[in-house]
């Protein structure tokens, strides 16, 4: 498992709002990319898994809008 990168996969139902994600990629690019298959890739160190899950919960914080 490469623990460099994660990806966030959005299904068409979901009810985030599309400028929180761009938010995200503008505010940081070399962290954030947004794919064609729906999907929000991110990198980081996340040496421990508890690195990744903290990371997509403040990542989820951001599109949800708690964090923006």
């Amino acid at each position: 498992m490469d623990r460099r990168y994660g990806r966030l996969y959005f299904d068409k139902s979901t009810s985030i709002k599309a400028q929180n994600i761009i938010d995200l990629i503008k505010h940081e690019p070399d962290v954030f990319k947004m794919y064609p298959d729906q999907s929000l890739g991110f990198k980081g160190d996340f040496p421990l898994i508890l690195d990744r899950i903290n990371q997509v919960n403040t990542i989820l914080g951001h599109l949800v809008g708690d964090l923006a």
